[in-house]
């Protein structure tokens, strides 16, 4: 269901109120761990292993990763294979690698639903994702020919259809790609003192425009994050901030993730002339900006037969009561959507379900807009049943 046309107005006033995002990232190292860092407060920190014989311990240059922003998974390789994990580092699909050719970096277009895989050599492939993992599609030549330094990372800026690369120098490169002819777009040096010499990961944050750099500080236990601002086609470095050890490895390759959708901490409730129902809204994907298919939200637990409604408001969710089964949680003066919905009758009566894709005009200046959704349903004895709030934040491709 695509938002109407009034949506851009009002999220284009309100883009100046958004709340500022916490800045995470998610790299795979080189043992095979999936590690975490608050770019905040400089922290790393272990989430998961990626079952062993998938991906195996490397060293640099190596390895990479990127964050599937469409159905919040994180693309790893070890050099050798391509592996889709989940939020636990489940496996979903691998891609073997072919004799001779070993992988630095990926880059995700969530929206394109392509995945980019840069290789030892300088060549960069590209991949149609689907639900076979993943089919290959065209390659090209890095745009700079010999290569200046080895590549060890990719980003995608999905606003400006850009793919981003670093060198293990901190030299980023901005290209367009297209089959068989990359073409160089602008070229800047990333500045940390010490200079940097081993960088093995890159992230990028389309709405905010930065760029992420990971480096192991050579001679050395230290790792730091570099952070680089985009301004047109070109960037400039921000700051330099040192991590202290990662244990039990240096990261391999770079990811940005940004927040998923929470429901509020309640069920829903039933009123009287329904069924004694708890009626759950959930979501699945995430809400990418200029997406039509990435998000989806969910009702389950509903009173059938019923007519459901499904709200969306601007602004956070928050409780008012109106003298119903429970509160309201979206804001009746915002609300920016309703969609309607039939749900038949069923055995229990409490089976409901129903799912809404939204469709997220594709606009820099919806990031960070906070959105509120609801589920109303008018049971068939004329009673209502209400779900709980979803608090999702707007985010880039």
């Amino acid at each position: 269901m695509r938002l109407p046309t009034a949506l851009a107005a009002i999220l284009l006033a309100a883009a100046t109120a958004a709340p500022a995002r916490a800045q995470i990232l998610r790299g795979l190292d080189t043992t095979g761990m999936v590690d975490q860092i608050s770019v905040g407060g400089c922290a790393p920190g272990n989430v998961c292993p990626v079952p062993g014989g998938v991906i195996t311990a490397h060293s640099f240059p190596l390895g990479g990763s990127d964050w599937d922003n469409c159905n919040h998974t994180l693309w790893v390789t070890d050099g050798n294979n391509i592996v889709n994990v989940d939020k636990n580092c489940n496996v979903l699909c691998v891609l073997p690698g072919l004799p001779g050719q070993f992988w630095t970096g990926l880059a995700v277009d969530c929206i394109g639903r392509r995945l980019y895989a840069m290789e030892l050599g300088g060549q960069i492939s590209e991949y149609q994702i689907g639900t076979g993992c993943l089919t290959f599609l065209s390659r090209c030549n890095f745009p700079i020919n010999p290569i200046p330094a080895r590549m060890t990372g990719l980003a995608y800026d999905g606003f400006n259809n850009h793919i981003w690369v670093v060198d293990e120098n901190g030299r980023a490169y901005s290209i367009t790609y297209s089959a068989n002819n990359c073409t160089l777009v602008c070229t800047f040096q990333a500045q940390c003192n010490p200079p940097l010499a081993l960088v093995s990961g890159l992230a990028f944050d389309s709405c905010s425009q930065l760029l992420y750099m990971y480096e192991q500080i050579p001679g050395t236990i230290i790792a730091r994050v570099i952070t680089n601002q985009i301004t047109g086609n070109c960037g400039q470095t921000l700051n330099c901030c040192n991590l202290g050890p990662i244990s039990p490895g240096p990261l391999s390759g770079l990811a940005f993730v940004p927040t998923k959708a929470t429901p509020a901490p309640t069920l829903g409730c039933s009123g009287i002339n329904c069924p004694g129902c708890s009626p759950q809204i959930g979501a699945q994907g995430t809400p990418v900006i200029g997406s039509s298919s990435c998000f989806q939200i969910t009702l389950s637990g509903a009173p059938c037969p019923s007519s459901a409604f499904l709200f969306l408001s601007f602004g956070p969710c928050t409780p008012f009561n109106f003298g119903l089964c429970g509160p309201v949680y979206i804001n009746l003066g915002a609300v920016i959507l309703q969609v309607g919905v039939v749900i038949p009758p069923c055995t229990p009566n409490c089976g409901g379900a129903a799912s809404i894709p939204i469709s997220i005009p594709s606009n820099p200046l919806f990031c960070g807009i906070p959105l509120c959704a609801q589920w109303a349903m008018i049971c068939a004895g004329g009673g209502i049943a209400l779900s709980s709030g979803l608090s999702f934040t707007l985010v880039g491709p």
